[in-house]
């Protein structure tokens, strides 16, 4: 868990078969939105290729709406779909925050992809198992792109 934690704590990156040192340049309390920036040391720079660019969504995932799960952890992509679940009403829309897929550790921090429209919807935040009156339900939360753009305002 990483209640607790505050910006500069220094960790460590693995990409690969390389280790990087990093620090937190901003976090938020893992209770309230599951979300940090890490900064890696200026001298172990990891680069995107030259003019990548990934598309942050304009519109927020519906309810069982298709998506890519990118995880770097497990160098796969996955499908799943936006858990009906998790649901929320936003300006009049209904909106997803979870997956129905239950994905394993080392996903979080993966990009959830919207394949209808090519473009990131969120990021893997944690898994989470509730009871519905009926049976277990296994989902997957995730941070939406709108919550990653308040925590940046």
């Amino acid at each position: 868990m990483w209640n607790g934690v505050k910006p500069g704590y220094k960790l460590t990156v693995r990409y690969l078969s390389h280790v990087y040192p990093a620090k937190i340049y901003a976090i938020e309390n893992p209770s309230n939105l599951d979300l940090a920036v890490l900064v890696v040391e200026p001298n172990n720079i990891i680069k995107s290729p030259e003019g990548w660019r990934v598309k942050l969504c304009d519109s927020m995932l519906s309810p069982a709406e298709p998506v890519w799960v990118a995880s770097g952890m497990y160098n796969s992509i996955s499908g799943s779909y936006a858990s009906p679940d998790s649901i929320f009403l936003y300006k009049g829309r209904t909106g997803s925050h979870g997956l129905t897929g239950y994905y394993k550790e080392g996903v979080s921090g993966s990009s959830v992809f919207m394949r209808s429209e090519n473009c990131m919807a969120g990021i893997v935040s944690m898994k989470d198992k509730s009871f519905d009156m009926i049976s277990d339900v296994y989902k997957t939360d995730i941070v939406t792109v709108d919550m990653i753009r308040k925590f940046f305002t």
